[in-house]
């Protein structure tokens, strides 16, 4: 049962893949007055197989041979459907104005052509446009990047960016951390801390207790140990919540003597 989804996937894609190549010969045959169809169709396959086989196998290939396989598949997948499309659009104008049938599908060719060129002049041409967002909140500017489109190029860059910026509305990050004051011992009292409300005392406390619990648990506190204690206590300082690990730590040693 596992394997159904897979192949009603792979049916679909193979009765995809016969109907657009038989359309293509038809659309060549019928336009271009290619006289031998069946070969034309042998052909189209040709392709078909080697943009299946050659894109899935060489797109991390490092040699010289593979990325020319994997340029070549790609380039061609994206040629194959630009003309489907071209033919599409050209039987669609067909009903509209009459046009001979030789030029109507050179036109499809030309067009098909033209869109794939500038599909790979996009792909090898990259560009980045940045525009800035100020939030007050934050210590640096978010940065809006929009990348250029390997089909559309760089039509709708900046343009787009704008309306993504025009749309964004800073707003306020910072606020107080809510906690309830947690009583600690005079020793470790900071007097700064009433004139700028800081935590200094319970980040000096929490320190205690960490390192109290340390020497418990690990008997030596060793150089490697002391780096990382340091390191996170240097997190909670910078956060705010050293009081909010000293209400957690209380409850835990309450609860083990209970």
């Amino acid at each position: 049962m596992k394997y159904i989804p897979g192949l009603l996937l792979f049916s679909l894609l193979i009765a995809f893949l016969i109907l657009t190549n038989n359309f293509l010969a038809q659309q060549f045959a019928l336009f271009l007055d290619f006289k031998n169809i069946g070969q034309l169709r042998l052909t189209i396959w040709f392709v078909t197989v080697f943009m299946l086989f050659g894109l899935p196998m060489s797109v991390n290939a490092k040699s010289r041979i593979g990325q020319v396989v994997y340029l070549t598949s790609t380039t061609l997948i994206g040629f194959m459907m630009y003309l489907c499309l071209s033919f599409i659009l050209l039987n669609l104008i067909q009903y509209i104005v009459e046009i001979p049938p030789f030029y109507a599908g050179l036109s499809a060719v030309s067009l098909t052509i033209l869109i794939t060129i500038y599909g790979i002049w996009n792909a090898f041409n990259i560009r980045l446009t940045e525009l800035t967002i100020p939030i007050k909140a934050l210590k640096k500017d978010v940065k809006a990047v929009h990348l250029t489109d390997i089909h559309l190029g760089h039509v709708r860059g900046k343009a787009f960016l704008q309306e993504v910026v025009d749309k964004t509305e800073p707003y306020t990050l910072a606020r107080d951390v809510l906690l309830p004051a947690f009583d600690i011992p005079d020793k470790f009292q900071d007097v700064k801390d009433k004139e700028d409300k800081g935590k200094r005392g319970e980040n000096n406390y929490l320190r205690h207790l960490t390192y109290e619990g340390a020497k418990k648990r690990y008997g030596e506190i060793t150089e490697l140990i002391g780096e990382r204690l340091d390191f996170e206590l240097e997190v909670i300082e910078k956060t705010g919540y050293p009081g909010y690990f000293l209400i957690v730590e209380d409850f835990i040693r309450e609860a083990r003597n209970m």
